[in-house]
């Protein structure tokens, strides 16, 4: 690895241009570990990973990222470097193919803290919105700028196009940092065979370089949700209301986003849309009527993990659920959240849970939704969905039905099966959760 100190913007230019082989560029205004031996770690090897939470994140990105880019783009990976890119926790570290953004990140410092607005429902009713107000500013004294070898962190390691991400007409972030994910990492810092060249430099100089590529400010490198439609999406989930535990003393409801991440631009609304769903616990059950369904019903809550887990193997055997339609005809499972899908983000139905009844010998498995404009609970109903008959074996087997969902995506049936196989793990031993 090269070490290269340089003191002016000239310096800096002739120290990238030394490197020939195909790099990717990491920025930080602080450097870890021994010169000659840096030490870029994760944020999970840094924070931890809280599986629940990473779950729905996983859940989010993944709606958001098959909306925008199609199915290829939903892998597990893809999905966690895009929580990475908007500033959550992953395996991954962030890195550039291009030299002006790493360097602005290398001159410029993270600040964030904690921002409590107020604000009025679409019924001009009061509520607080608490939410992670950030930006960056000018860092003082000397910069790192690392040149990565590509080669061998796509052989070795693994290296995420994000920058190849493109939706016409906007600004994604994505493409204006022109990113790449390295990883995944786990519980280990970068190899140090990965780096090519680590450039120290003043900050003013690399801020310099930066602003030659008209870097200058933050929102040059984080556009506003107007301009990117994945943030929108992701700025689109529902609000959740914090309880007296989470420190809420008010008598005005105070709401936290589904799934926190910095903000870059001031959210400030005076009076929020119908869209805006402000969580306060509400159970189906309370309302005691669930639309499109024919027969007796009941309904059971499961745990959070029944809709935002991925069940690792489907056996399509159902036993205990079948227990329960022997003695009601229809049963339906509610989890304690809101789930947003992309393309509903526009609107207030939302993701409650999956609801499977019997009819004419046949399983039907759909979906359990609910219209929930701002803190309000309009109605809740079960969207059509895929049957299936059960096999000598005990198996469930999808067959072809007359009031079956049309859409034709099967993605969005084979997680409702997942749902329902952990369900049924659920309802075998409620205590492994």
């Amino acid at each position: 690895m090269k070490i290269i100190h340089t003191d002016t913007l000239e310096g800096l230019k002739e120290a990238v241009a030394q490197f020939e082989r195909p790099a990717v560029y990491r920025g930080q205004t602080n450097h870890y570990g021994a010169i000659g031996s840096p030490s870029a770690t994760t944020s999970f090897d840094r924070n931890g990973c809280i599986p629940s939470e990473m779950a729905k994140w996983i859940r989010y990105s993944e709606s958001t990222l098959r909306y925008y880019f199609g199915a290829e783009r939903s892998t597990q990976e893809f999905c966690q470097a895009v929580l990475q890119h908007y500033g959550w926790h992953s395996f991954y570290l962030d890195a550039s193919s291009s030299a002006a953004v790493s360097a602005w990140f290398a001159s410029h410092s993270f600040d964030g803290k904690p921002n409590l607005m107020m604000s009025e429902d679409h019924n001009e009713d009061p509520v607080f919105l608490s939410s992670l107000q950030a930006g960056y500013k000018r860092a003082e004294g000397f910069g790192h700028l690392y040149v990565l070898d590509r080669e061998k962190i796509e052989k070795h390691i693994g290296l995420i196009d994000l920058s190849s991400l493109s939706v016409e007409g906007t600004r994604l972030r994505f493409s204006v940092q022109s990113a790449f994910l390295v990883g995944p990492l786990r519980n280990q810092p970068l190899p140090k065979e990965c780096y090519l060249g680590h450039i120290i430099a003043p900050c003013d100089a690399l801020g310099a370089l930066a602003k030659e590529s008209n870097l200058s400010n933050t929102d040059d490198l984080f556009p506003s949700p107007s301009e990117d439609p994945v943030l929108h999406s992701l700025l689109a989930l529902p609000w959740y209301e914090l309880t007296d535990d989470e420190g809420n003393s008010s008598t005005i409801p105070v709401f936290r986003r589904s799934v926190e991440l910095p903000e870059y631009q001031d959210g400030f609304v005076k009076h929020l849309s119908p869209s805006v769903g402000l969580y306060r616990g509400y159970s189906i059950a309370e309302r005691g009527e669930i639309d499109g369904i024919k027969t007796a019903n009941i309904l059971m809550s499961v745990p959070d993990v029944a809709l935002f887990g991925t069940a690792p193997r489907m056996p399509m055997l159902f036993p205990k659920v079948e227990e329960l339609l022997d003695q009601n005809k229809a049963v339906s499972f509610e989890v304690d959240a809101l789930v947003q899908h992309a393309e509903h983000e526009n609107g207030y139905l939302y993701g409650k849970g999956i609801s499977v009844s019997i009819e004419d010998g046949l399983y039907h498995l759909g979906e359990l939704m609910i219209e929930h404009p701002g803190q309000e609970v309009a109605g809740a109903g079960v969207n059509a969905g895929w049957f299936y008959k059960k096999t000598e074996s005990g198996h469930w087997l999808r067959v072809q039905h007359k009031d079956e969902c049309p859409c034709g995506d099967t993605f969005t049936h084979t997680r409702h099966l997942s749902m329902l196989t952990i369900v049924e793990e659920w309802l075998r031993d409620p205590s492994g959760f």
